[in-house]
């Protein structure tokens, strides 16, 4: 298995990454829905099927701050959730360990399982 980050950062990042998946060298895709490239990797997403797609989560790019974090995490999930299947969640610059953060994103992703 072999997964790539930051899909929907930006353009630049898009094309590389539908690069990698022409190619055949990747498996998982984590998929960031509130940054600028989003759109596009969202219609990416549904070219490229045989890809299993996860929750890129982001609340650093930029910062979105600790109020109402549940809605935020939530909001992400539910936006990738209608363009595919969410397989997996992690985080951009890992803030998933943080135990406050943990909690909610374990909470939710029983919720939308």
């Amino acid at each position: 298995m072999i997964t790539v980050d930051d899909f929907g950062i930006n353009q630049q990042a898009n094309r590389v990454i539908e690069k990698a998946i022409k190619a055949g060298v990747i498996t998982h895709v984590s998929v960031m829905t509130n940054t600028p490239g989003s759109k596009e990797a969202f219609v990416l997403i549904r070219k490229y099927q045989n890809i299993q797609y996860g929750l890129h989560l982001n609340l650093t790019e930029p910062f979105l701050g600790l109020s109402s974090l549940e809605d935020k995490i939530r909001q992400q999930i539910q936006a990738l959730r209608k363009v595919t299947s969410v397989v997996f969640i992690n985080s951009h610059h890992h803030i998933h360990l943080l135990p406050l953060i943990s909690r909610v994103v374990v909470k939710l992703a029983k919720d939308h399982h």
